[in-house]
């Protein structure tokens, strides 16, 4: 992850990625990175008959 985001200045303004809300180490990993969340997609996805949400999260690259 850090490898790209060092290729990303002159190339993207904005990175968007998603999470699974209860994935805290994943979580806290994006968030030490800059990334921040800015929404919560309900019910997501279904895995072996359980919903799970989804935190989407953003990082500017450039101003």
């Amino acid at each position: 992850m850090v490898a790209i985001l060092g290729h990303a200045p002159g190339v993207v303004k904005r990175i968007n990625l998603s999470v699974t809300a209860t994935n805290e180490p994943a979580r806290r990993l994006y968030e030490s990175l800059g990334f921040e969340p800015y929404g919560l997609e309900k019910q997501a996805f279904r895995w072996d008959g359980r919903d799970y949400d989804k935190l989407l999260m953003t990082l500017r690259v450039e101003p």
